[in-house]
């Protein structure tokens, strides 16, 4: 087993984590608890614990980075899409 749980999927029951991490349950709440702390993970009553993206959390900096480099930093891709192209003329 891979143990990778997709995006916005849910997660199987803690007594089913437990079983298949190997572990009491206490300690998979535990663990469940932090990463909804870290933003990794949502509790919704009555669905169930939910795969999350991490939040980017926003730092007062003293250097001033770019875009780029601040998603760099925070280990994502950032990327550019163009949405139309035209020629013009220059007088």
């Amino acid at each position: 087993m891979n143990h990778t749980y997709p995006l916005n999927t849910l997660l199987p029951k803690e007594i089913e984590l437990a079983k298949e991490f190997k572990t009491s349950r206490p300690t998979v709440n535990h663990a469940i608890h932090n990463l909804v702390q870290q933003g990794f993970l949502e509790q919704r009553k009555r669905l169930g614990t939910i795969v999350k993206r991490n939040k980017i959390q926003q730092e007062f900096i003293q250097v001033i980075q770019s875009y780029n480099q601040e998603m760099d930093a925070k280990g994502l891709k950032a990327k550019t899409k163009v949405l139309s192209s035209k020629e013009i003329a220059l007088l």
